[in-house]
């Protein structure tokens, strides 16, 4: 069995420790956090990215470089338990190598919720002085496209796309909750370009 071990280049022998993989491989602390193989997942989505990671997973663990009994741990990925983990290694990370800057952390919007319910209940560890939470681009940016909808709502923009022949009634009025960004945006840039 191979003995894989995750070091800084700059460790010097004497102060080496090699990796414990039951324990987390970042922070070498025993978490409640509990991984699973995606393989062995509970849920049905099998994309090219989800199966990638699972025969990755797999292969890390044949070579000896991952214990067995880490891979079939059960935890979610977005649950409260893993988000406050990775909380606190940003946090770490930050303090480490640039301290006194408050780490910033950018979520889609699920974990973005997570996140500031965990700030909201620990502020003393996690207040807004301590770590900044952002939502993520694509959120910020349907979010927008949202408010722009709101606005352009009953104001006969839909109206015009449709006898333009820009876009059929329904895809129109999809428009205005900016839930397709790239066909909303699209349509925004048509309508800009012709006034």
């Amino acid at each position: 069995m191979n003995n894989h071990n995750v070091s800084h280049e700059n460790q010097d022998a004497a102060s080496f420790q090699p990796t414990k993989w039951d324990m987390c491989a970042l922070c070498q602390k025993n978490t409640k956090e509990k991984l699973q193989c995606p393989a062995n997942a509970r849920q049905t989505n099998q994309g090219s990215t989800y199966v990638t990671l699972a025969k990755n997973l797999t292969k890390f663990g044949e070579c000896g470089a991952l214990s067995p009994g880490i891979l079939t741990r059960h935890e979610s990925s977005k649950s409260p338990a893993m988000m406050k983990h990775a909380m606190d290694l940003v946090m770490q990370a930050v303090k480490f190598l640039n301290p006194g800057q408050i780490p910033v952390i950018t979520a889609d919007q699920p974990l973005f919720a997570i996140a500031k319910q965990i700030q909201w209940k620990c502020p003393e560890f996690y207040g807004e002085n301590k770590i900044t939470l952002l939502l993520g681009g694509l959120h910020i940016e349907m979010s927008f496209l949202k408010t722009v909808g709101t606005l352009l709502k009953d104001s006969g923009w839909v109206e015009a796309l449709v006898n333009a022949k820009v876009a059929t009634s329904g895809c129109a009025e999809s428009f205005l909750n900016g839930s397709h960004v790239t066909r909303t945006r699209r349509a925004h840039r048509v309508v800009q370009t012709f006034l």
